[in-house]
């Protein structure tokens, strides 16, 4: 009986001393110099229920929310003349810290003209149906 009760409390710990675990981001990545500079990011993995944010970096946190132990949603803010690259982001929960890095890339008038040119060829194709 005693080890039994050893063994639930041992378990009880060791289920609740988790850190979380961050297995996928999306969107993966995000462009300075947008028009909208206000991202959501949904995060999945584990033991998200309940953390808090922070920015190791010139990313301002507006908003977190969870609603369950796998999903947790960042509004993020990207600040005009926020220079590209890694953008460190930290999730506490239960005492315990994990990071992941959010890259940001610079955006460039290539990039605007590609994705005028592929709305273009999308709207053609459902003309065409």
């Amino acid at each position: 009986m005693i080890r039994t009760a050893i063994l639930l409390f041992s378990l009880f710990v060791y289920v609740n001393a988790q850190s979380p675990v961050i297995n996928k981001v999306e969107p993966p990545n995000w462009w300075t110099g947008m028009k909208n500079n206000k991202v959501q990011l949904m995060v999945y993995g584990n033991e998200l229920n309940g953390a808090a944010v922070k920015s190791g970096s010139g990313l301002k946190i507006k908003a977190v929310n969870s609603f369950n132990k796998n999903y947790l949603f960042i509004d993020i803010e990207i600040p005009e003349g926020i220079t590209p690259g890694d953008q460190k982001i930290v999730i506490t929960n239960n005492g315990k810290e994990t990071s992941f890095n959010y890259p940001l890339f610079e955006r460039s008038k290539k990039n605007r003209v590609v994705f005028r040119w592929r709305m273009l060829s999308i709207l053609l194709c459902l003309i065409d149906l």
